[in-house]
């Protein structure tokens, strides 16, 4: 993941200190995220996929970014796509 230009203090979203029910570590792409929040309230909008194995975070990551966005006062919708079948 590479990171846009860095975010200003003023910038950022969501609260980056740990503490009851939040997220720890993953502060590269936290930063990452935000400053493409960031970007997107500025009307540079993208798209961002979160991946990779099953259990290491991702939906964790996109909630606390989508909670971040609500307090800025952004509109968060959620989409997910459909489970694979298992090949055999």
């Amino acid at each position: 993941m590479t990171a846009p230009h860095p975010v200003e203090e003023d910038d950022r979203v969501a609260d980056t200190a740990p503490g009851p029910g939040r997220l720890a570590g993953r502060d590269q792409e936290r930063a990452a995220l935000r400053g493409w929040l960031a970007q997107a309230r500025d009307g540079h909008g993208r798209l961002v996929i979160l991946a990779g194995p099953p259990g290491i975070g991702k939906t964790r990551l996109a909630e606390e970014l989508a909670d971040g966005a609500r307090r800025g006062g952004q509109q968060v919708l959620w989409g997910r796509g459909a489970a694979r079948a298992a090949r055999r």
